[in-house]
């Protein structure tokens, strides 16, 4: 019993629930995008709050072929690093699936998206409060669309670079305040709508508490029992 106990009380301080794990959106769909087709690939900053294993990405998508979507199978090259354009912790192609919200806010023409992907193979396992970079790159679609990551200026996201800005495929910081947008209307941390979806994997501080308060309890309860027996 005393055995039982103690298992069921570790299982109790390991979370492993799958949920979003980091936060950048909404998705705007008004303010601009960067081009992640073409050779163009994009950068974005996050930290985690707990420990965590990614599974996979929720993104904003502007494409422009309006609400036709992608018309069939679409894939994007993703990479998880410890700086912008760097894949140390994992990279892959994934299979992309998106749902139309509406038009872009400019008329251009252009669809915007809320798009997905499952990371399949090794997933990267992160620690908490590190900054990480999840870049995106090498969209492509059954229609030969060029896909542009959503810019909506998120506050959890503060650092963001993209090869679109550079010369001859050089990343570039495009920071708070200097009008990132080539619209001329990113004035806040010029970020990407983003979510960074897995499993949290290390136990909260408040879970080891309830561990190390938990065993003397039964620690406790055992000895009861065998000084019973003995009598």
């Amino acid at each position: 019993m005393c055995v039982r106990l103690l298992f069921s009380l570790v299982l109790l301080t390991i979370p492993a629930a799958a949920g979003t794990l980091f936060d950048n959106f909404p998705i705007n769909g008004g303010i601009d995008a960067w081009r992640i087709s073409a050779g163009d690939s994009v950068s974005d900053s996050f930290v985690l709050g707990s420990g965590a294993t990614v599974t996979g990405v929720n993104f904003g998508l502007w494409l422009p072929s309006g609400t036709a979507g992608t018309g069939g199978t679409a894939s994007i090259g993703w990479a998880i690093g410890a700086a912008h354009s760097e894949s140390s912790l994992g990279s892959g192609t994934a299979t992309v699936s998106v749902a139309y919200i509406g038009p872009d806010g400019y008329g251009l023409g252009d669809g915007i998206f809320d798009a997905s992907f499952l990371i399949s193979g090794p997933k990267p396992t992160l620690v908490a409060g590190t900054q990480y970079y999840l870049t995106l790159q090498d969209y492509s679609d059954s229609r030969g669309n060029l896909g542009a990551w959503d810019e909506n200026d998120g506050a959890n996201s503060h650092t963001a670079w993209s090869s679109a800005l550079g010369n001859s495929g050089d990343f570039i910081t495009y920071a708070s305040g200097l009008g990132c947008g080539s619209m001329g209307v990113g004035t806040g941390t010029c970020s990407e709508s983003f979510q960074i979806l897995g499993d949290v994997t290390t136990p909260e501080p408040s879970t080891w508490a309830l561990f190390g308060m938990g065993i003397p309890a039964i620690l406790a309860a055992f000895a009861l029992r065998r000084k019973a027996i003995r009598r």
